[in-house]
């Protein structure tokens, strides 16, 4: 089995030399087995044939996600000692910095921060695999098998091609072949008249922000997301920019990228599927609105902009 990267993916990938990692860590109260976690892994790799691929480039230098018949790949797990509660952030820091031998895999890797009472789990997969959707489904199948090894998780039907995402008359629809060709022709052409810096930027030092809600202020700010009909996801960057705007004053851009699940838009997609070409939408502020009608303002274009 194999599937040609898309766009988004093989740009997330590059050339395989640098690290593009999602980093999630979650804490867990109790004592676990590792056989039962390794047991876990291994069934998350039989219903999930992409956790077992690795990255292959063809004749003509375009990769691919390559899946053996048989589980050959063992996703890696990494144990280490807990010794403070701060211990999650040294790891997640290590992690996202860490590269992945793409052209090895598994493209996806665990570290258990085990302690006594508490551990964290740090579950760690290269960004051209999987979206936040598809690492949320992944880790909620985790959790279920570390609570019930026994527990019947299904098996993915894998996307294997673009008519798998995309219904057959929207591929064969005539106005949108020559409007995806034209701004194929546009973006082409564009990248061919600008000059290639052949120097590398310098990758600077990674930092965390680390910020935690009350569960009760957390709680009025989802009822509040709910009442308004807005997602928590939109209500925060809307936040961002009032506080850039805020601080920056006249050297506030009014720019924000919020990413956007396109399963709302792409029913073919199931909750469970792997993959990684998602939606990023550039927002903006109305310096004449108040919050809630700029939350509105932004659920509208947020709505709107993934169907033009």
């Amino acid at each position: 089995m194999k599937r040609k990267l898309l766009f988004a993916e093989r740009m997330l990938h590059g050339n395989g030399e640098a690290p593009f990692n999602a980093v999630i860590p979650i804490k867990l109260k109790g004592s676990f087995e590792i056989e039962n976690l390794r047991y876990a892994l291994r069934r998350l790799q039989e219903k999930h044939p992409f956790l077992n691929a690795f990255v292959m480039d063809d004749q003509k230098s375009r990769p691919w996600f390559v899946v053996s018949e048989k589980i050959e790949l063992q996703i890696p797990l990494r144990i280490v000692a807990r010794t403070t509660d701060d211990d999650w952030k040294t790891e997640s820091m290590n992690e996202w910095s860490t590269l992945f031998d793409t052209r090895s895999g598994p493209l996806m890797r665990l570290v258990w921060i085990k302690g006594e009472e508490f551990s964290e789990f740090i579950m760690v997969i290269h960004h051209c695999l999987c979206d936040g959707g598809s690492a949320m489904a992944i880790l909620a199948e985790l959790l279920l098998l570390l609570d019930d090894g026994s527990i019947e998780i299904g098996k993915e039907d894998p996307i294997l091609r673009i008519e798998d995402i995309i219904p057959v008359s929207v591929l064969n629809n005539k106005k949108k072949i020559i409007k995806a060709k034209l701004i194929g022709g546009v973006a082409t052409l564009f990248l061919w008249l600008i000059p290639v810096k052949k120097k590398l930027i310098e990758r600077k030092r990674d930092y965390m922000i680390h910020w935690k809600l009350e569960k009760e202020l957390s709680d009025r700010l989802i009822h509040k997301c709910k009442t308004e009909g807005v997602t928590v996801n939109t209500a925060l960057c809307v936040a961002v920019l009032n506080a850039f705007k805020e601080v920056r004053k006249e050297n506030f851009h009014n720019k924000i990228s919020l990413p956007v699940d396109i399963r709302r838009f792409a029913p073919k997609i199931k909750r469970d599927n792997i993959f990684a070409f998602g939606l990023m939408l550039v927002v903006s502020a109305d310096k004449d609105l108040g919050f809630l009608l700029t939350l509105k303002e932004c659920r509208k274009i947020l709505t709107r902009k993934p169907q033009s």
